[in-house]
């Protein structure tokens, strides 16, 4: 009898393992640690100047940059202080953002430069859903405890010449994670753990509160801007499912000798 009653026991604390296992599962797939990652690439290396995001939400649907290229003029002289001030110009102002909110994987097709995304929908920056500064709203799913955990989007430039002596500084905001491509080539990588990345992959922490209005500075290298179409690419990843909110803007700032058709 007694060796009936511990059997039941262990059954019973087997089952209540396994639902409970389950249940985390269902609302935490594939959590990865909590520890920010620093990741260094061949190309965009990122500074770690902090900006605070303050322009109002009618300025930055239309584009606005104004204080963003103050900021970035400042982070581009302290890596050159030797310098002169030259023109910049923000090669994203005033244009509309392609995005998929679909939650599908869309596997790497679609961070190449010709990839047909006619069919997306389109917007003003900052995209994403439950803040209130967000220019255009995008779809998270059907289920609020299982929102989607990756998005995509594109947007794309002309240039008229070479890059020549043209310095690029790419200013990000972002909640959680973000993977940025220039003409299929990546050159920016945060809050996202190393290696491969899946659709369903998380970030690497939960970004909230100030941190949400913060733009980080990541200097690309020029030889990857070539003359004629160029196309910036990203993916954006939420740390859970569970995620109240999702957040993207980027600035693309040019400064020297470039030129821009707009």
């Amino acid at each position: 009898m007694k060796a009936f009653l511990v059997t039941c026991l262990i059954l019973l604390f087997l089952g209540v393992f396994a639902f409970v296992y389950t249940v985390a599962k269902y609302f935490f797939p594939e959590v990865e640690s909590d520890n920010p990652i620093s990741v260094q690439l061949p190309v965009g290396e990122k500074f770690s100047d902090n900006t605070q995001a303050t322009s109002p939400p009618e300025e930055l649907a239309k584009g606005g940059t104004s204080k963003v290229l103050d900021e970035a003029e400042d982070v581009l002289e302290t890596k050159s202080p030797s310098r002169p001030r030259q023109a910049q110009i923000d090669a994203l102002k005033g244009r509309k953002w392609k995005y998929d909110d679909s939650g599908r994987n869309l596997g790497t097709e679609w961070r190449k430069v010709n990839f047909d995304d006619t069919d997306w929908e389109s917007g003003y920056a900052p995209l994403g859903y439950g803040d209130d500064d967000i220019a255009t709203v995008i779809e998270f799913g059907p289920n609020e405890k299982r929102k989607y955990i990756t998005s995509y989007f594109r947007i794309d430039f002309e240039v008229t010449k070479d890059s020549g002596e043209m310095e690029t500084l790419a200013s990000l905001r972002c909640d959680d994670g973000a993977i940025i491509y220039l003409n299929g080539r990546e050159v920016i990588r945060y809050n996202m753990p190393v290696g491969h990345i899946g659709y369903r992959k998380l970030s690497v922490k939960m970004i909230s509160g100030q941190e949400e209005n913060i733009f980080t500075h990541h200097h690309i290298d020029s030889k990857g801007i070539k003359k004629g179409r160029n196309v910036l690419a990203a993916e954006v990843h939420q740390r859970a499912g569970i995620s109240s909110d999702l957040i993207f803007d980027l600035r693309f700032i040019l400064t020297g000798k470039s030129s821009l058709k707009h």
